[in-house]
């Protein structure tokens, strides 16, 4: 049956009764993985007896167990409010069926409502920015892959540095046992396109540009969340809210976003005037921005300040322009690009 659509199931937390059945299908779904060292079973109970497993939920069909998700607490007090998210487990004839979508969703939302700060994981940003996950290794435990390393946050902080997973996890020799999917290899060169002020409007000009992207991020004044939607189909999306971004879907954006992009630490803002951090001393190496509708590309104190200008409807004579930013290593160049001529509207 596996990749025959959206299976609906039915989500709730985990009983005593169920944890023979939540053993069995860990170990069924993990089975044969060729970055499994089979002791994800053995890190569920270890949570569990150490009384760190902060949310067990299991997905049922009919009255078979067919899914599970464990949130375990964060380590020392500064994380508290923080939690991980794994093992993630899903019975292998069922795989692709968007239950382990309905599990993660499930978790996260319980969390905002028990007021958490925030989640962590390792794992494949190409499945888990669809959560909101965000690359950021300068928050990873040295001891794991920093590349892999993501979080969500539910407000306005960030966890502690580094970030430490519960001694649980030592049960498994593994890290990804952490992980819901295969890690994806590492690009030594990774393309950021950058694209702000749209105000309703995503000319093909622009998704043209985009194309080829590894990351996307939107510097706000969306004024359509269909547009989030198109750039999503390109690459994973960062976008923050812009003074136009109006209405229930807009709230869900936040002001200011940071990601990790490679050895690159990003840090997204509508309103540059606004900017209320120290970019340098956060290890901020990149700050775009949109708003004034004037492209910008510009060097200050170590750190790159990059506006793609307005890539909606033009603004007085300012041009329509979209931004990149090519990432090798240590090193990052931007640059911004007109996309129609200038009798364009």
């Amino acid at each position: 049956m596996s990749g025959e659509g959206r299976l609906l199931v039915v989500i709730r937390r985990e009983s005593i009764a169920d944890r023979d059945a939540i053993r069995s299908l860990t170990a069924r779904a993990f089975s044969g993985l060729s970055f499994s060292d089979g002791s994800e079973p053995l890190i569920i109970d270890a949570l569990r007896e150490a009384d760190a497993m902060a949310l067990s939920l299991v997905a049922v069909l009919g009255e078979q167990i067919v899914g599970h998700v464990a949130f375990s607490e964060m380590g020392p007090p500064e994380q508290t409010g923080w939690f991980a998210l794994g093992p993630v487990s899903v019975d292998p004839p069922l795989q692709r069926r968007a239950v382990g979508s309905q599990l993660i969703e499930a978790g996260l939302r319980t969390l905002r409502e028990q007021d958490a700060k925030g989640c962590v994981l390792i794992g494949d940003h190409r499945y888990y920015h669809r959560f909101g996950f965000v690359v950021a290794p300068a928050f990873a435990p040295p001891q794991h892959a920093s590349q892999h390393f993501q979080i969500v946050r539910f407000g306005d902080s960030f966890p502690g540095r580094p970030v430490t997973f519960h001694p649980g996890f030592l049960t498994g020799a593994n890290e990804n046992a952490l992980m819901g999917s295969v890690v994806a290899g590492s690009r030594t060169m990774l393309r950021v396109g950058l694209i702000s002020d749209t105000h309703g409007l995503l000319r093909p000009e622009a998704k043209a540009f985009l194309e080829g992207s590894d990351y996307i991020f939107h510097a706000g004044d969306i004024c359509d969340p269909a547009i989030l939607e198109e750039l999503a189909a390109i690459a994973p999306v960062t976008a923050v809210r812009g003074n136009n971004d109006k209405g229930s879907w807009a709230v869900r954006l936040r002001e200011t976003e940071c990601l990790q992009v490679g050895e690159i630490l990003i840090y997204a803002i509508h309103d540059l005037s606004r900017l209320d951090i120290e970019p340098g001393a956060a290890g901020v190496r990149v700050v775009v921005s949109g708003h004034s509708h004037k492209p910008l590309v510009e060097e200050r104190r170590g750190v790159l300040y990059v506006n793609p200008g307005s890539s909606g409807p033009r603004r007085f004579t300012l041009p329509i322009s979209a931004g990149e930013l090519i990432i090798n290593g240590s090193m990052v160049s931007g640059r911004t690009v007109e996309l129609v001529g200038k009798n364009a509207t």
